[in-house]
């Protein structure tokens, strides 16, 4: 029984980004092998119901989709210790730090998080810490320079232990999608925020099913990209407010729990193997 998880939908996010063109021959060749995997599964899961929706308006023969969200095993605790010494070493003692990790490339969009910085310059007490790296790493360093911003912490990539202790020594998880992505992606960087009680902040493309889910659950704040006033007003809110951030963190690990676990998606994938059997 071949259950296929459908989680970035390449090629299509390629060609979204203009890294292929339509009539590329390579781009025939993948999508050949693209339709050969669809093929031989007897059940594919893409992870939100949009997505869904758009793999069943480009491929209507197929049958067998169904939504099978993404998941994440709760994460161990940070070293608080570890954790304290972060902020010491970065200066970010007494700030608000507002915390992007992973990658930082083309997909992510990232001057959509340099401009949030730039509209919080103003505000001593908040700070954007980024860990990660990728295509877009040196443009986000040259724009700290440019926009003269010294609210922007930049690092390397880390490794996942100490990545969990920086998860434990920030206040805010922030995310940000191209607005140019068609499909519906769901940053796997979430779901840690959401295991270290953080609330969320995010830009997406129009349409994605994270904007609601998160807006509604009360685990943040998600707007579309380059609804940058809004963003800031939200950034502001929680900037300003320990308990507020206290309350949203609360709910994003309760989201987490309930739709998020590993436990969800071993149900839904068992369920639609019964279904066959």
């Amino acid at each position: 029984y071949v259950y296929l998880i459908q989680r970035d939908m390449f090629p299509q996010w390629a060609v979204d980004r203009g890294l292929l063109h339509k009539k590329s021959p390579l781009l025939l060749f993948l999508r050949y092998y693209e339709k050969l995997n669809y093929k031989i599964a007897d059940w594919i899961g893409v992870q939100s119901e949009k997505n869904r929706i758009i793999f069943s308006d480009r491929f209507p023969h197929l049958r067998n989709v169904s939504v099978l969200m993404n998941w994440s095993a709760m994460s161990p605790p940070a070293d608080k210790h570890r954790s304290d010494d972060i902020r010491v070493r970065f200066n970010l003692v007494n700030k608000v730090v507002f915390f992007y990790g992973g990658n930082t490339g083309y997909a992510q969009d990232m001057t959509n998080i340099m401009r949030l910085a730039r509209n919080l310059r103003g505000y001593v007490k908040g700070h954007i810490l980024i860990v990660g790296q990728g295509d877009e790493y040196k443009l986000i360093n040259d724009l700290v320079v440019e926009w003269k911003l010294d609210n922007v912490t930049i690092l390397p990539s880390v490794s996942q232990s100490e990545f969990l202790n920086f998860l434990g020594a920030v206040d805010v998880g922030l995310f940000s999608l191209s607005k140019k992505h068609t499909a519906h992606n769901f940053p796997g960087k979430i779901l840690g925020y959401m295991s270290a009680s953080l609330p969320i902040l995010g830009s997406v493309n129009p349409g994605n099913d994270l904007l609601p889910l998160i807006n509604e659950a009360s685990a943040g704040y998600v707007y579309v990209n380059g609804e940058d006033t809004l963003l800031a007003e939200a950034a502001l809110k929680l900037l300003e407010s320990e308990k507020l951030r206290v309350n949203l963190g609360t709910r994003a690990n309760s989201l987490l729990v309930e739709e998020f676990s590993v436990e969800s998606a071993v149900m839904g994938i068992i369920s639609k193997v019964n279904r066959e059997v």
